[in-house]
């Protein structure tokens, strides 16, 4: 028995660690969007009216500084993608749990991130908006701006529309996958347990334990298939998008994400649920 109790302190500690870490891992990723965010922002604000004229180098500059940051915000995604695959295979529920999100956040969560066809829903609002701002500028007496998200080329909203119908499509694909690995929780050595006849509700064998770590190496699979997805799905689109476009859509959907996780703490915190 003190073996025994030893073992699940051991186990319980191992898998509290390991939760520290994803958490960790989770609130740098929060900080270092709030950095590249800034910077974004500030080449956008920093951006002299497209109504001026600028030189060829001083063109070649701006978009070059664009292009850098548009890379580097990408960088850091992909790192943090890497890095929580990582820490998944040592604690999977650290995985699944995602305990560090709001309780605004969680039923917004596909897969442990956000759906990729999100991105491009978010493309096609900061476009309506953008235009129209440009237009009743435009009507007031201003000068009719070019260059952001209100901008948008037919060339570029026929690419758009494409990579939103194929990434709708592959999300249902990797729905599907999980809803079947899912599922199998009912198949046999598992589904065994539930015919015998003995009151013990943690009571296992070697065939269970081995069938529920495929079981849990199959989804944790599905779920680092999904990041990839993410991280696929917003390269395609940048890669549609200008330079000031993409630094564009990047600085509205970083704030995006951050002030939801921002609303979410603040209505937790108010109801006394704590992260």
């Amino acid at each position: 028995m003190i073996n025994a109790n030893h073992s699940q302190t051991s186990s319980s500690s191992s898998s509290s660690y390991q939760q520290t870490r994803a958490h960790c891992c989770f609130e740098e990723w929060m900080k270092l969007q709030e950095k590249d965010h800034s910077e974004l922002l500030q080449a956008l604000t920093s951006s002299p009216d497209h109504d001026h004229v600028l030189d060829l180098d001083q063109n070649n500059k701006k978009e070059e500084q664009m292009r850098h940051l548009v890379e580097k915000g990408m960088n850091h995604f992909e790192k943090y993608v890497d890095k929580r695959s990582q820490l998944a295979q040592n604690d999977p529920p650290a995985y699944f749990g995602t305990t560090w999100c709001s309780t605004l956040e969680l039923p917004l969560l596909w897969l442990s991130g956000c759906r990729p066809s999100i991105y491009v829903r978010l493309v096609y609002a900061l476009c309506g908006i953008q235009f129209h701002s440009q237009l009743s500028g435009f009507l007031e007496g201003g000068t009719l701006k070019t260059g952001d998200l209100g901008d948008l080329s037919a060339t570029q909203l026929r690419k758009v529309d494409e990579l939103q119908r194929v990434t709708i499509r592959a999300e249902e694909k990797l729905s599907e996958k999980l809803a079947s690995f899912q599922e199998n929780i009912a198949d046999a050595p598992i589904a065994d347990i539930a015919s015998w006849k003995t009151l013990c509700l943690c009571e296992s064998n070697r065939d269970v334990d081995d069938a529920l770590r495929e079981h849990e190496r199959n989804i944790i699979g599905v779920y680092a298939e999904a990041d990839k997805f993410r991280l696929s799905t917003l390269r395609e689109l940048l890669n549609i998008l200008n330079p000031a476009q993409s630094v564009n859509f990047l600085a509205a959907s970083k704030k995006l994400h951050l002030c939801i996780h921002n609303w979410g703490k603040q209505r937790d915190q108010s109801q006394g649920q704590e992260h």
